[in-house]
């Protein structure tokens, strides 16, 4: 975990995605689903919604989390358009879904978030067709 750190503090984005996802396996998981505590209705900046998803996710409090990050990402927040896409990909208190994966990676991807394009980068690269090898007969 240590050279994924030194990795991730220069910037790589593999290192950074490794060492989020070492954390979240190791990170104990909610023992009882609860309906959000605090409905996204309030009037909150998508900023403050973010920040909000945020404090629910760092808990892997997913469906507490969710309607935040929906709020912010339909305001147009990329940040929160990324972790949607993350949430779907990996199926965090939604159904698992790379389609909506992909929508709103792509969604946040445009705004320039780096970490979006490259996951979106590699479920391409996890999707294309494999080249088969043909041997000489």
């Amino acid at each position: 975990m240590e050279w994924y750190q030194k990795s991730a503090d220069q910037g790589n984005v593999y290192a950074k995605e490794m060492l989020k996802r070492i954390k979240e396996k190791n990170a104990p998981q909610p023992t009882a689903t609860a309906k959000p505590a605090l409905q996204p209705t309030e009037t909150l900046s998508a900023e403050e919604m973010y920040a909000k998803a945020n404090s629910f996710y760092e808990k892997r409090d997913y469906k507490n989390a969710l309607p935040y990050y929906e709020k912010a990402a339909e305001a147009g927040h990329r940040e929160s358009q990324y972790f949607l896409g993350y949430m779907y990909q990996k199926g965090l208190g939604v159904k698992q879904s790379e389609e909506k994966a992909i929508e709103w990676y792509q969604k946040s991807a445009d705004q320039g978030n780096v970490y979006a394009k490259e996951m979106l980068k590699r479920i391409k690269e996890k999707n294309a067709p494999q080249p088969t090898a043909t041997l000489p007969v």
